[in-house]
């Protein structure tokens, strides 16, 4: 009994020391100080303790726009994944399985509300013609043929 207590100890010790440590899983993918537009990354999009995802990404990305940001996109992403191959004997066959585990994380794209607004470019003007432009250029005539078709027959 005192053995199961002081294991109880140990494991509530060790979830507090993790828990204070701040062990952050956010990060910031990319930053472009000129258009103020920047990518934040955690394992999933949740805030459950000890985790606290969402609360690390928040916190980078207030650090990185200090007077406020606008969340444009929110996306699960494929990062990598493991391939896990397993051998099993079902009577004298060996069977061989291979399976494949996607690893995944949550980012967040975010800009600064001080940044300046997107340029957009406008589109190219259209102009009206009546003029027909064949789709491509006419075949070359081979040499030796005349330049207009001659009939044959009675």
């Amino acid at each position: 009994m005192l053995f199961q207590r002081s294991l109880g100890v140990v494991a509530l010790g060790a979830a507090l020391a993790a828990g204070a440590c701040g062990c952050n899983s956010a990060r910031v993918v990319s930053w472009s100080g000129a258009s103020g537009v920047g990518v934040v990354a955690i394992p999933q999009n949740d805030n459950s303790w000890p985790e606290k995802n969402r609360d690390h990404a928040e916190t980078l990305m207030k650090e990185k726009c200090p007077h406020g940001y606008t969340v444009l996109n929110e996306e699960e992403v494929i990062v990598g994944g493991e391939v896990q191959r397993s051998v099993a004997r079902v009577g004298y066959v060996r069977v061989h399985e291979t399976s494949y585990e996607p690893q995944k994380e949550w980012r967040i794209t975010f800009r600064s509300v001080d940044a300046p607004a997107p340029v957009l470019s406008p589109p190219p003007p259209v102009i009206q013609t009546h003029a027909v432009v064949p789709l491509t250029p006419p075949p070359a005539m081979p040499p030796g043929l005349p330049p207009q078709p001659i009939p044959v027959g009675p």
